[in-house]
């Protein structure tokens, strides 16, 4: 068989690969909009196999889909300033009725476009932390987030950002990118049960440990979706949406995404 015809071959099947994906990164962004919110682990793992590399090449990269293309970024600017709260971009609260978050989906007002590295390495979600109190000598999750802040701070120095949080000119705080948040949900809920979400991640995934306090009377209310949850889906929606622009061809399902 000459190269050309295994070329041709290797395309075909990724691109049925892709058509394949992308259906059922559809349906089960479909599932969980009609109240099937354990459907995240499955978005989450189909958009892993659209954007991330490991063991296995992905299918964008296998089609050399990758470098030109542009993504829908929902997020808007990350904050480089001080928050009296974590920045959740990409979700929104409701209390009424209930108390939920829920992604924003096309109603965002925030639409720009980033090649798929940047995309993917984007940052999503800040968690602030207003009372921790940084010493000469820090602590175990001190240190997890001063790496955190140096692996996100483009160039500063470690001295930089203690003397920072010192002079309250920075609070300390978690970032967290796209592919942080779903690999860890693909790695851990979604296929390893025996392998727990770090813990930053369970911050924003478990009901009882969310940003905000919602009150019926005297009686806490929980939240029907959590922040990870509504996140992952809004995910979901801008990686959809890319690829039915960037790939109208090969996205010939017609789902309300």
């Amino acid at each position: 068989m000459s190269e050309a015809k295994i070329r041709r071959d290797n395309i075909e099947r990724y691109e049925e690969g892709f058509r394949k994906k992308f259906r059922l990164l559809s349906k089960s962004c479909a599932a969980f909009d009609a109240g099937d919110i354990d459907e995240a682990d499955r978005i989450a793992t189909e958009i892993v196999s659209f954007c991330h590399s490991g063991s296995a090449q992905s299918i964008l990269s296998a089609l050399n889909y990758s470098k030109k293309e542009i993504y829908l970024d929902t997020s808007g600017d990350e904050p480089q300033s001080n928050l009296m709260s974590d920045w959740l971009p990409l979700v929104i609260m409701e209390i009424g009725g209930e108390f939920t978050y829920k992604p924003q989906l096309s109603e965002s007002s925030k639409r720009n476009f980033l090649k798929l590295n940047r995309w993917w390495a984007g940052v999503v979600l800040k968690q602030f932390f207003h009372q921790l109190n940084f010493e000469e000598s820090l602590g175990e999750f001190d240190e997890k987030v001063i790496k955190n802040m140096l692996f996100h701070s483009h160039g500063k120095k470690k001295n930089d950002i203690l003397t920072e949080i010192r002079e309250r000119r920075i609070y300390p705080h978690l970032s967290f990118s796209r592919r942080n948040l779903i690999l860890d949900i693909r790695n851990t809920e979604a296929s390893h049960f025996d392998k727990a979400m770090s813990e930053s991640t369970v911050q924003f995934g478990r009901k009882e440990f969310q940003s905000f306090i919602a009150f019926n009377g005297n009686e806490e209310m929980l939240p029907r979706i959590t922040i990870l949850n509504a996140t992952i889906r809004q995910i979901g929606y801008e990686l959809l949406e890319s690829l039915k622009n960037n790939f109208p061809e090969l996205c010939n399902v017609k789902e309300n995404t």
